[in-house]
């Protein structure tokens, strides 16, 4: 389903990116020591000011960035669009605190079905560290069984083995089985590749640069690094094409 774009109201009421300010991430580390709705409400405004304007301004500048790569990047600067809600969802969970303790938001590649599926970007604020990436987090059932066709594809196996090499200054990640899965035995050329039941790289950046208008630029960094991984994960896994 295609996500409907961002009026063009909101988009003139967000101000130039200037970084994550302290108080925002004061603001998180406090909701850790109080993670209860009579604090969160007490310093809503906190919230609304220093962490979502800033990661709105975010999503926006840096979504300007990388669209030249990615002609069908989506970067919606609301809340439920490319922010993360702070609120946790605990109907289901023995974890009953209220809200998460970071934010974060995700730019993805509009060519599949949705960005609850899709390849994409990824960056959290955290009160100690700025993490940024890009890959797909976990495959749905379908996705899965269409990362495993391609790992048997020597064509699309010798293309993302070249990309990974390119990204040896990032972390591997994605939820990995203890053991090979049925059809991949042990020399197969796909190796460890197979058990991952997802695929993302990323990297912590510098803390020095999150207060600032830098941040943005060492995360367009990883995030263009990043990008071919994501088209190999759009083409070959989301689409299946």
């Amino acid at each position: 389903m295609r996500h409907p774009l961002p009026s063009t109201a909101l988009l003139r009421g967000i101000p130039a990116f200037t970084g994550f300010p302290l108080e925002g991430r004061r603001f998180l580390a406090g909701l850790a020591l109080h993670n209860e709705k009579g604090w969160f409400d007490a310093h809503r405004e906190e919230y609304e000011e220093h962490v979502l304007q800033p990661m709105r301004a975010f999503v926006v500048e840096a979504g300007a960035r990388l669209k030249p790569k990615v002609p069908r990047l989506c970067a919606d600067p609301r809340v439920g669009g490319s922010l993360f809600r702070i609120a946790r969802d605990i109907r289901f969970s023995a974890d009953k605190r209220p809200y998460k303790t970071w934010a974060a938001a995700r730019l993805w590649d509009g060519s599949g079905p949705g960005k609850d599926v899709a390849a994409g970007f990824y960056i959290q604020v955290e009160p100690e560290e700025v993490w940024v990436g890009g890959g797909l987090y976990r495959f749905e059932d379908d996705q899965l069984e269409r990362f495993r066709r391609a790992l048997s594809d020597p064509r699309a196996l010798r293309a993302l083995k070249a990309l990974l090499g390119r990204l040896s200054d990032l972390e591997i990640g994605g939820e990995e089985l203890k053991r090979l899965p049925r059809g991949f035995a042990l020399g197969h050329p796909a190796g460890d590749l197979a058990k991952h039941k997802g695929l993302y790289a990323g990297a912590g950046l510098p803390a020095k640069t999150t207060r600032s208008a830098r941040v943005l630029d060492e995360a367009v960094k990883v995030f263009e690094k990043l990008v071919p991984l994501a088209a190999w994960l759009t083409k070959e896994v989301v689409v299946g094409v």
